[in-house]
């Protein structure tokens, strides 16, 4: 069994001591983890290979040559399918995008109120308890 590591980084300066969560943030790469609802909170999952993963499988199809596979991009690039393609996409790098504006260094991690980082697990349960936790011991 892997041992997890919790490592939990304050990312703003002031110090709230109320336990109420607004929003998690999981990040991770690979397979999504179950997802969980948390009362009260806006949940997102992240997956930060999905973008590359996307492109990878979209690059296996384009043909050889450059004026085929520009032809192909263009056709592609204006159908239904290309446009959720494109969006994926899109959606996956925005997912790193904010796992680096909240300062995220270590995948799997969770993030708690955009101000706590629990690294180590995908289970906000786990993650909220360790939370929890880590307020009372702030006191």
């Amino acid at each position: 069994m892997r041992l997890i590591i919790f490592l939990f980084v304050a990312l703003l300066t002031c110090h709230s001591y109320a336990f109420n969560v607004k929003k998690v943030d999981v990040f991770y790469v690979g397979n999504e983890p179950t997802s969980q609802a948390v009362k009260g909170a806006v949940v997102g999952y992240y997956d930060l290979s999905s973008a590359k993963n996307i492109q990878k499988s979209l690059s296996l199809k384009l043909p050889n040559n450059l004026k085929d596979a520009t032809s192909y991009m263009g056709d592609f690039a204006s159908s239904n399918k290309g446009q959720e393609v494109l969006k994926n996409i899109v959606a996956g790098y925005q997912g790193v995008g904010k796992s680096f504006s909240l300062g995220v260094k270590e995948l799997p991690a969770i993030v708690i109120n955009e101000r706590y980082v629990v690294y180590g697990t995908t289970d906000i349960s786990v993650a909220l308890d360790f939370h929890k936790k880590f307020k009372k011991a702030e006191k």
